[in-house]
């Protein structure tokens, strides 16, 4: 079976220790929360797992094939519309082509209705769209994507 295995970590900036010796473990098909304060190290976790940041200690492993991670913060250029943005998203997270009539398949299996709001955004150039709009869409696309790990950190940020 497929799983993220956090062994030990360990990580510090500078002399200040964030984790010592922190352990997880996620099987493929379930859903895990992490909770915690602000500035308690979260994002640097996720950071940490994508290999976006180098641990000090311990180790991280996992058997999925395909691992996506939307970050804490995004940016779009604001002469894109959102369809702009899907399509460069999807070609940074596909290995396959991803068309907005597949994303709006899995979106209408998991909330019917959703889809139709998700069409307004998806015309709307970058620069009128609300952070909440760009948040909620980029979590929509990219959960329409065929990844085995998802990882969302704030996905409800200004939704």
């Amino acid at each position: 079976m497929k799983r993220l295995i956090v062994d030990a970590l360990d990580f510090r900036y500078g002399q200040h220790i964030l984790f010592k010796s922190a352990s997880l473990e996620v099987e493929a098909g379930t859903m895990i929360g992490l909770l915690g304060p602000n500035g308690s190290g979260k994002t640097t976790f996720f950071d940490v797992i994508c290999g976006l940041k180098k641990l000090n200690g311990g180790e991280v492993q996992h058997s999925f094939s395909k691992l996506l991670y939307l970050s804490q913060i995004i940016a779009t250029p604001p002469v894109f519309r959102m369809f702009d943005v899907f399509n460069m998203m999807m070609l940074f997270c596909s290995d396959t082509r991803v068309t907005q009539r597949h994303a709006l398949e899995k979106i209408e299996k998991w909330s019917p209705g959703i889809a139709e709001r998700y069409c307004e955004i998806w015309k709307k150039k970058s620069s009128l769209c609300s952070y909440g709009e760009k948040r909620w869409f980029f979590t929509l696309s990219l959960l329409s994507v065929n990844a085995d790990l998802v990882i969302l950190d704030e996905p409800t940020a200004g939704v």
